[in-house]
C-alpha cells in the first residue's frame, strides 16, 4: 500500500472524476475499516495473504446503484447465466429478468478437435525435456502450423506464454486467455485456431467475489456446492467464447478448424455440443496429431505398439528382449507396458497383433487384379482410401470419411475392401477409435478378463 506508484495509476489528462474513478479501482485507501469489519464477523469482505502481499477485496457498488437507478437495462452477453446475473446485482428472487435469445444458427462448418489427453497445459510449465509441457506445447503449434501450411492460424495460450512462443509466418493473430477470447474479432482472417489449455480464472479471485456476493466463504480450490457449479458455468462460458472468435455464423462458405489441447471434460464438451447446432466434434488423441506433443507415457506405450506392429507385419519372430532394444527400454519396462495396455502379458499381446495381421492378409486376397476393375473403383482404393489422413488435415470430418465409404461399399460390393492394404485399414481403425470419449477407453481397460488368444506351444 505505502509504496504504490500513482504515476501508474493516474495522470494530468484525467478528469478529477477519472482520477477519482482510478483510484479507486487501484489503490486501496483505506484498508484498516474491511480488516476490522473481518475480525468483527463481517463475511463480504476477503482477505488473502499470499507472498507476503495482504489481498482486501470487498463489494463495490456502483454498478449496481447505476443498475437499480434505470428504468430499463440491457445486458448483451450470450453466455451469462441469470443466476449469476442475479447474484451479481443484488437482485431478489422476485426480481424479473426477461430473457431474449434467436435460435442458434448452422455451425457444420466448424470442427471442433477436443485433444483430452494432453493434460491441463496450464499457467504453470515445466521445460528443459522433450516430454515437459513447454516443449510438447510447441511441438503440437509446429505439427498444425504444418498440417494448415497454406490457412492463417491464431493462436490463444495464457498470458504468459502467448507472445513468447517463436510463431511461424502463417500464424497470424496471438491473444491470451481471459482477454482476447471474449469480444474479440481479431480472428475473422483465420481458418484454424489453436486455443492451449483448459482455461479457468484465477480461483482466488472467484473465491473472493463469491464471498464478497454471496457471504459465503469458500476454499477456492474446493469445487463443491453452489460454487463449485459457478465455477464450471465459468469454465463452459469461457470455452463458448473462445469458439466464437472465428465467428463460424459469419462464414458459412468456409471450412474452419479449432484445435483445443486440454483437459477439458466430458459434460464441458457435451455442453458445447448443445449450444452450436450442426457442429463437428472430434476427440483426438494427441499421439495422432503430433507424437511428439504426446505425454511421456502415450509416447513410450505407442513406440512399443508401433514397433511390435512393424516387426509384426515383416513376419519376424521377435522377443521381447528385441523389442526392448529397439525402443530404448528395459525388458521389465515392455512387460509392464503390455500389462498396462489390455491388461495381458507381451506374449499374449504379440499373438494378438501376429493373429490380427495374419487375419487382415487372408480376407485381404481379391479374385481379381485391381487393373480388371471399373476405373472409378480403382480411384477409390488406390487414390482416395490410402489418401484419406490427407483429407482430415484438409478439414474433412469423421463423418464424411465414413459416408464415403459407406456410398463406396453400397455402390460397388463390400468386396472393394479387399483391394484395401492392411496400412490403410489399419489407419482407418486409428481414425475412428481416436474420436471414442475417454469413458470408452477407461472402460476398455477396465476389463477383468483379457480376450482369448490360442497360443500354440
Amino acid at each position: 500500500l505505502l509504496k504504490t506508484n500513482f504515476d501508474e495509476i493516474i495522470d494530468s489528462g484525467m478528469t478529477p472524476g477519472e482520477k477519482t474513478e482510478a483510484l479507486e479501482l487501484n489503490h486501496t485507501l483505506d484498508f484498516l475499516s474491511p480488516i476490522l469489519k473481518v475480525i468483527n464477523g463481517y463475511r463480504k469482505v476477503s482477505l488473502s495473504l499470499n507472498k507476503n502481499c495482504l489481498t482486501i477485496t470487498k463489494p463495490w457498488y456502483r454498478h449496481q446503484d447505476i443498475i437499480k437507478s434505470a428504468a430499463v437495462v440491457t445486458f448483451l452477453d450470450t453466455t451469462q447465466d441469470v443466476a449469476d446475473l442475479r447474484r451479481n446485482l443484488n437482485l431478489d428472487k422476485d426480481e424479473p429478468i426477461l430473457v431474449f435469445s434467436s435460435p442458434e444458427k448452422d455451425h457444420s462448418n466448424l470442427t471442433l478437435k477436443f485433444i483430452t489427453d494432453f493434460g491441463h497445459a496450464s499457467n504453470q510449465r515445466r521445460n528443459g525435456s522433450q516430454y515437459t509441457e513447454t516443449e510438447r506445447i510447441t511441438a503440437f503449434i509446429n505439427q498444425i502450423v504444418e498440417n494448415h501450411r497454406s490457412e492463417k492460424i491464431g493462436l490463444i495460450d495464457y498470458k504468459a506464454h502467448a507472445y513468447s512462443h517463436k510463431l511461424p509466418d502463417n500464424i497470424v493473430k496471438v491473444g491470451h486467455w481471459g482477454n482476447d477470447s471474449r469480444g474479440s474479432n481479431q480472428f475473422l482472417d483465420c481458418t484454424t485456431m489453436i486455443a492451449i489449455g483448459d482455461y479457468t480464472e484465477n480461483l482466488g479471485a472467484l473465491a473472493a467475489k463469491w464471498q464478497c456476493t454471496t457471504g459465503q466463504i469458500v476454499t477456492p480450490s474446493k469445487l463443491t456446492g453452489d460454487y463449485g457449479r459457478h465455477v464450471k458455468r465459468r469454465r463452459i462460458a469461457d470455452l463458448e467464447q473462445v469458439i466464437g472468435r472465428l465467428r463460424v455464423t459469419n462464414r458459412p462458405d468456409e471450412q474452419l478448424t479449432i484445435y483445443l489441447p486440454g483437459k477439458w471434460k466430458d459434460d464441458e464438451i457435451s455442453a458445447i455440443a448443445s449450444r452450436l447446432p450442426g457442429v463437428n466434434i472430434e476427440q483426438v488423441a494427441t499421439y495422432d496429431i503430433c507424437p511428439h506433443a504426446a505425454q511421456k507415457g502415450e509416447q513410450v506405450n505407442r513406440k512399443i505398439i508401433d514397433t511390435m506392429w512393424e516387426l509384426a507385419k515383416v513376419g519376424q519372430n521377435f522377443t521381447q528382449e528385441k523389442v526392448a532394444q529397439i525402443v530404448g527400454l528395459s525388458r521389465s519396462r515392455v512387460s509392464q507396458v503390455c500389462l498396462d495396455l489390455l491388461p495381458t502379458s507381451f506374449v499374449r499381446f504379440k499373438k494378438m497383433l501376429v493373429l490380427l495381421w495374419n487375419t487382415l492378409n487372408r480376407t485381404n486376397n481379391p479374385k481379381k487384379a485391381l487393373f480388371e476393375l471399373p476405373e472409378e473403383i480403382r480411384w477409390f482404393v488406390s487414390e482416395w482410401l490410402p489418401n484419406f489422413p490427407e483429407f482430415v488435415q484438409q478439414g474433412e470430418t469423421l463423418e464424411e470419411v465414413a459416408e464415403n465409404i459407406e456410398f463406396a461399399v453400397k455402390t460397388y460390393g463390400q468386396y472393394i475392401l479387399e483391394y484395401v492394404s492392411v496400412d490403410t485399414i489399419m489407419d482407418l481403425i486409428k481414425l475412428f477409435m481416436a474420436s471414442m470419449p475417454i469413458s470408452f477407453w477407461e472402460e476398455l481397460r477396465s476389463q477383468v478378463e483379457p480376450i482369448p488368444i490360442l497360443i500354440e506351444n
